[in-house]
């Protein structure tokens, strides 16, 4: 179980390397005209900017604790390391369902 728990924060770690692309190109998501007033296009945007925030927390703490803590606990900061993906993913995922991929709906 801690092979598939490390595994995974290793993935959520190196998922930080493309934030800058990630954060950068949120500024374009308020281009379209009415985006500035769309709830789900500020939610992703927010996703975005802040999901390295949980990852690096949750990485760090995993990290820190990985021979002391017992399996239970290592899930629980590897989830703290995926809830900014989660988040990520849950904004696009409800702004292509409601909006049909449009930033301004």
């Amino acid at each position: 179980m801690q092979i598939i728990l490390c595994i995974l924060n290793v993935v959520f770690a190196i998922g930080i390397f493309a934030w800058p692309l990630g954060a950068f190109s949120s500024i374009f998501f308020f281009d379209a005209p009415g985006s500035m007033s769309n709830p789900l296009t500020i939610g992703l945007a927010i996703s975005v900017l802040g999901y390295p925030i949980p990852a690096i927390f949750g990485n760090l703490a995993f990290w820190a604790n990985r021979k002391k803590e017992n399996n239970l606990e290592l899930i629980k900061m590897t989830l703290v390391s995926g809830i900014g993906y989660f988040c990520v993913l849950l904004s696009w995922g409800l702004l292509s369902l409601i909006c049909n991929g449009k930033f301004a709906c």
